[in-house]
């Protein structure tokens, strides 16, 4: 770890944004790629949803932003002996809701007009109101319930919806449970979550989008950054791992990835097995964030860590510039949607526009914001 003048600061994690981000692009943009090629291997598939596994991805976002608010809240706590409740809500407001109420004010007015000229308007229209309070994932589980299809660029924003639920309630909960008990709020949350998503295992889309289904994923995040900020043994067990175990312990968590893939085994599999999946996110981040040596860190791609900073701008944008670009070669130019070529184009050029579009928002819209965050 590396330290900043009263904050921590974890190079890797950067990296890690990173990865998570491109894992949901490569879901939205090459997997009616995947299913244009008719591809049929389950050994084939399993394979490629390492690559393409937008689930898993967000839920990587979902512990990420878990242990490092926990984290650094428990670091304000030991040093002023409380969480200031009013300057985190205020943090949290400069860094989402600028470029958040600005996608909205855009995309709610622009975006069925443009579905509409494409000629994909349907027969659903989304709720504005949802969205306008962070509750866009209720939304999304209305429209599958009702219509059975998805929704606009716009309902990238479910998962932001999510985080904001559960850091509206965090500091509180922080707040008022003595510091040295914290550990009993991740341990109800997760348990509660987890008892929430048994209830609900015959409805996916409550399963993936309800807020108390995924708090899961947040909980368990929080309560590695307590365990490694409290526990000294389980700190000193991070840091001096054997480099055969950290090797051993990748490995197999990309192995159960791998065997994730595969179809589902039913709706009691879907509702339990996001846990070995978020305990194997949980354990990367504590690695990358606490292990002495540098060896399989993150920190070292710097490429991959430098476009950590633009991850939230991309995560919300993406969509948009692959909605561009079906726009350009579906409508425009005519091609076939079941084609391959037209497939891959899709993705390959949605990448790049992106990419330039979540750089653009960065340091046009979000750097204004997020240096006034210095003063909180």
């Amino acid at each position: 770890m590396q330290a900043q003048p009263g904050k921590p600061f974890f190079p890797s994690l950067d990296g890690l944004r990173t990865i998570a981000c491109l894992q949901v692009f490569l879901f939205h943009a090459f997997s009616p790629l995947v299913k244009a090629a008719g591809l049929s291997n389950a050994h084939l598939l399993a394979f490629l949803h390492l690559f393409l596994d937008g689930h898993g991805g967000v839920s990587l976002f979902f512990v990420l932003s878990g242990f490092l608010i926990t984290y650094l809240m428990q670091q304000e706590i030991a040093e002023k002996g409380t969480v200031h409740i009013g300057n985190f809500y205020l943090r949290r407001l400069l860094r989402i809701w600028p470029l958040y109420y600005l996608i909205l004010a855009v995309f709610l007015g622009l975006f069925p007009l443009a579905r509409s000229h494409l000629g994909s308007a349907g027969s659903y229209t989304l709720r504005p109101a949802y969205y306008l309070a962070f509750l866009g994932n209720f939304d999304a589980i209305h429209l599958i319930h009702t219509h059975g299809q998805g929704f606009d660029p716009v309902g990238i924003t479910w998962s932001v919806g999510i985080e904001e639920h559960f850091f509206l309630l965090w500091p509180l909960l922080l707040f008022l449970v003595p510091w040295r008990r914290h550990w009993l709020i991740f341990i109800s949350i997760l348990g509660g979550s987890y008892a929430f998503r048994i209830l609900v295992r015959d409805d996916p889309p409550t399963l993936y989008f309800h807020s108390f289904s995924v708090f899961c994923d947040l909980a368990l995040g929080a309560l590695t950054a307590y365990g490694a900020f409290h526990w000294g043994g389980f700190r000193r067990f991070l840091e001096n791992l054997p480099r055969r175990v950290r090797m051993s312990g990748y490995l197999m968590g990309l192995a159960f990835l791998f065997f994730n893939g595969y179809p589902s085994r039913g709706p009691w599999w879907d509702a339990l097995m996001r846990l070995p999946c978020t305990c194997f996110f949980a354990f990367v981040i504590a690695d990358q964030c606490f292990h002495r040596s540098d060896y399989l860190k993150l920190a070292r791609a710097k490429g991959l860590c430098r476009w950590g900073k633009y991850t939230y701008s991309l995560y919300l944008l993406h969509p948009s510039a692959l909605f561009v670009v079906e726009l350009l070669i579906f409508k425009a130019l005519k091609w076939d949607r079941d084609a391959l070529l037209p497939q891959a184009t899709y993705g390959l050029l949605g990448l790049p526009l992106a990419l330039v579009m979540a750089y653009l928002s960065y340091y046009y819209v979000e750097k204004k914001f997020l240096e006034l965050k210095k003063r909180f």
